[in-house]
């Protein structure tokens, strides 16, 4: 077991694991705790169990197909950052048994400018309709306040005053009008490295890495999270070097909806083919610098949220997660355990949950996570899924399968 406790990586072994109306009763040592009659008994012997795991940035399709993907990729907790009210009541199912799929977390609305595309969003223009749109969500019982980009200074004040109000954590971009600075002052969390780097360097293409450590302190000195989301654009530049069809070969490719397929398709076809890396570069110079102004936040000490801002970039709900995971300990730097901190315990803490959710530990909700290898070996071990506990539910590999298999051909 690998309960994700403390600063430093446990491996503890001979354990088990009580989980009685979907919360974890008790855990200790195999010899000290007895199962009661009639229990559901899950072997894990040889195998590592570690808490369930958290996209921390994902959008969900207008149907919510895509719900059981999450489980069977063993993430049972998505933090949806542009939600809308149809999606309080998938959240409600889930909670009920009604819905296959995993715990849902949500933003309402896009707070933005009047140019934003998405039909999902609020416009407010003063501090007093930015604080009447954040107060309207909050009632309506959303978890986060989402902003966006074109939002007013005046707006932003408003909507972060009345969340902070009210306990209701700020994520999302950077608006021009509040720049880095005034979104540090807020102490908003940061989606996307991506927006860290359009609020430094204005100008397009012109990176200098010598400016990294001064950024990665000043978000450090504020105490804001980041949640990278790098994974994705590291599939936006291989779809762009002509690698798109490798892509959608993926297995797990198979398992997506129809509508997320033709999406990446007519997304996709306006970018594969088109640019060839330049020399020198490991993806292109826009996600290279990304990558090295990640590495810059680590080293400073920046907490992150794993989150990979699906549907974008042919990532599958779900297994996508060990996409970013990866890109994490691979090209930023992160140990194994740091990476499963940014998709366990830190996401926890980022909801204010960390009392019922992130570690395994007697009197949390039952999300857990049976992989066949050790993850803190090799963090691709989280694609190696063995049996998921959602909210107390058991579901072993043959239910995941089944719930996942293609319907259909394409």
């Amino acid at each position: 077991m690998i309960p994700m406790t403390g600063s430093v990586p446990q491996r503890l072994e001979h354990q088990t694991v009580l989980v009685l109306n979907g919360t974890i009763a008790r855990v200790g040592s195999a010899a000290d705790v007895p199962l009661p009659v009639g229990a559901t008994v899950v072997e894990g012997r040889g195998r590592f169990l570690i808490p369930g795991l958290t996209d921390s940035h994902v959008h969900l399709w207008d149907d919510g197909a895509e719900l059981p993907l999450y489980l069977a990729a063993g993430v049972t907790t998505i933090h949806v950052l542009m939600g809308w009210p149809e999606q309080l009541a998938w959240r409600s199912r889930v909670q009920a048994g009604q819905m296959v799929g995993p715990r849902l977390l949500l933003s309402g609305p896009l707070l933005g400018g009047p140019e934003v595309s998405w039909k999902q969003k609020v416009t407010p223009s003063t501090a007093a309709e930015g604080a009447a749109a954040a107060g309207e969500q909050i009632r309506a019982g959303y978890d986060f306040i989402k902003i966006y980009d074109g939002l007013p200074s005046e707006a932003y004040g408003g909507a972060v005053g009345a969340a902070r109000a009210a306990g209701i954590p700020v994520r999302g971009h950077i608006p021009e009008s509040v720049g880095l600075a005034g979104v540090l002052r807020a102490g908003q969390t940061i989606e996307h490295v991506e927006k860290i780097v359009y609020a430094t360097w204005p100008a397009p293409h012109v990176f200098d890495t010598l400016r990294i450590p001064l950024i990665a302190d000043s978000i450090r000195r504020a105490g804001v999270w980041v949640t990278p989301t790098l994974a994705v654009h590291e599939m936006f530049a291989r779809i762009a070097s002509g690698r798109f069809d490798s892509l959608m070969a993926r297995p797990e490719v198979t398992l997506a909806p129809g509508g997320l397929l033709n999406f990446w398709r007519t997304v996709s076809a306006q970018m594969r083919g088109t640019r060839i890396p330049p020399s020198g570069t490991q993806f292109n110079s826009f996600v290279d610098y990304q990558i090295a102004l990640a590495r810059g936040l680590h080293r400073a000490g920046v907490p992150f949220l794993a989150g990979t801002d699906l549907p974008n970039g042919v990532m599958v709900p779900g297994f996508a997660l060990s996409d970013e995971l990866e890109t994490l300990v691979r090209d930023v730097g992160l140990t194994p355990f740091e990476a499963l901190q940014t998709a366990t315990i830190n996401p926890a803490i980022l909801a204010r949950d960390s009392t019922h959710s992130g570690t395994i530990v007697a009197g949390k909700r039952a999300d857990l996570l049976l992989l066949d290898a050790d993850p803190l070996a090799d963090i691709g071990a989280v694609r190696r899924v063995s049996g998921v506990v959602a909210a107390g539910w058991y579901y072993a590999p043959a239910t995941l399968t089944a719930m996942v298999r293609p319907k259909r051909s394409n």
